[in-house]
């Protein structure tokens, strides 16, 4: 619950928010660990899907990810990747980070 209210504390503090259906919003889930290729297969989720929610994050963040800032201890990176660019949050725990990645 936290990580969500963190995460919207980021969101609203970047633009005005904008109503759409929800029917037009496609969103998917990964766990990340045991893959190989984790950030290409974000990647690969990010561009057929508005908002990709991950698990097991690795601690270092993908190749393209610039670091925008931290509120409530979610990390906030501007991620250029495949040709596009994301908005990539990431809330660090002692166990298991968590991420979303949106448009």
């Amino acid at each position: 619950m936290a990580f969500l209210l963190a995460c919207a504390a980021v969101a609203a503090s970047t633009g005005t928010a904008q109503a759409a259906s929800p029917d037009s919003h496609r969103a998917a889930t990964w766990n990340m660990n045991q893959s190989r290729a984790r950030w290409a297969k974000v990647t690969e989720l990010a561009r057929t899907h508005d908002v990709v929610a991950l698990q097991e994050v690795p601690a270092t963040p993908p190749t393209g990810a610039t670091h925008q800032g931290s509120v409530n201890g979610v990390e906030h990176y501007v991620w250029q990747t495949g040709g596009e660019e994301r908005q990539l949050y990431i809330l660090r725990t002692p166990s298991r980070n968590l991420g979303m990645v949106a448009r």
